[in-house]
């Protein structure tokens, strides 16, 4: 175990992960509890950290910590589904393009055949 000094409080301690002391854990998960309670009541406006430390009177490391542990994430979009939607969209009215074409070459090609050639095929038939 290695001898580390905690983000939050400064506070030397032993730990064989992490850079916050069990206390200071502690305090973001009952901090968290509260952060996310607000987000979700508050869901129509986006926070940055500076913001939501002032909206919520939480000092703004203990804020970062909760992004940093990945107990919020950061620059969330609630029209990310939309946006994914649309793009999965545009890509499939492209493809189903593509295979118009596609289907229209080919039957233009069909097209072009002479009848001995649809009949029997074009085998052994050399081009000049």
């Amino acid at each position: 175990m290695n001898l580390v000094t905690c983000k939050l409080c400064g506070k030397v301690f032993s730990s064989s992960r992490g850079k916050i002391c069990p206390e200071c854990l502690d305090e973001v998960d009952n901090l968290y509890r509260r952060v996310r309670e607000f987000l979700r009541d508050n869901a129509s406006r986006n926070y940055d950290v500076e913001s939501l430390s002032e909206a919520t009177g939480i000092d703004i490391r203990y804020i970062q910590a909760l992004i940093d542990l990945k107990y919020i994430d950061r620059d969330v979009q609630s029209n990310f589904k939309d946006e994914e939607q649309e793009k999965k969209d545009r890509l499939l009215k492209e493809f189903q393009k593509n295979l118009d074409k596609g289907n229209r070459r080919h039957e233009s090609a069909e097209k072009t055949r002479t009848y001995g050639q649809e009949r029997y095929g074009s085998k052994g038939r050399t081009k000049k």
